[in-house]
């Protein structure tokens, strides 16, 4: 009935699974051997096949949106960083 609790229990509203797939690579290379300078590279990529990952389940029964998917989460990222240390 209108405004009164149902009896299903919780999490019983499957949504779209989640797969991501994160990588990161690096390299630390010597500068100077004398003065111990370094660099370090590193390049982080997450979500690296750029899957879809589906967020805002429409789960109000009644509702015009159930079962309905209404957003996504971000896209691919990349992120590269050098450090020096010396």
């Amino acid at each position: 009935m209108a405004g009164q609790f149902g009896v299903a229990g919780r999490n019983t509203i499957p949504g779209p699974r989640t797969i991501e797939f994160n990588m990161s690579l690096g390299r630390f290379v010597t500068l100077s051997q004398e003065r111990g300078a370094r660099a370090d590279f590193r390049i982080e990529a997450n979500n690296i096949f750029n899957t879809p990952s589906y967020r805002g389940l429409g789960t109000v029964v009644d509702a015009t949106d159930f079962g309905r998917v209404t957003s996504v989460q971000g896209m691919r990222t990349l992120e590269l960083s050098v450090r020096i240390r010396f």
